[in-house]
């Protein structure tokens, strides 16, 4: 059996400060415990980002970890459907089980992680998105 998920690591447009329907479900229905990072890389895909997770990698990325109530299955099923789990003309992503650091702790977190090819893709250095469309 699949243990409940009790957080949710987002890097993108879930992100706080983003205004879209399902970012207020999730700061709406979520608790913003803080900024987490995990080694990895993060690509500029146009209107959002994708992040690869590699435990190996120098560069990290950076986003928000939320707490999140194991029952509400509807938040589950719109960040599933905001990031087109299950959706054969999408296709970016899948959901993972990641270990994200907060403030000197591993968050066990649910994540997206991009499965697309990232050759040809421009790699967001800092790893933070909010700060890349900042320098925009």
């Amino acid at each position: 059996m699949t243990p409940p998920i009790h957080h949710l690591f987002v890097y993108g447009t879930l992100r706080t400060g983003f205004d879209n329907r399902y970012a207020r479900y999730l700061h709406t229905h979520g608790t913003y415990l803080g900024v987490g990072r995990i080694p990895g890389k993060l690509y500029d895909l146009g209107s959002f980002p994708g992040a690869v997770f590699l435990p190996e990698s120098e560069s990290v990325v950076q986003g928000d970890v939320f707490s999140v109530d194991p029952g509400n299955e509807r938040l589950f099923e719109l960040m599933d459907e905001y990031e087109g789990i299950d959706d054969p003309d999408f296709n970016y992503y899948e959901r993972k089980m990641i270990g994200v650091e907060l403030e000197g702790s591993v968050f066990q977190c649910l994540s997206y992680a991009l499965i697309r090819d990232t050759n040809g893709l421009k790699q967001i250095e800092a790893g933070d998105y909010i700060a890349y469309l900042d320098r925009m």
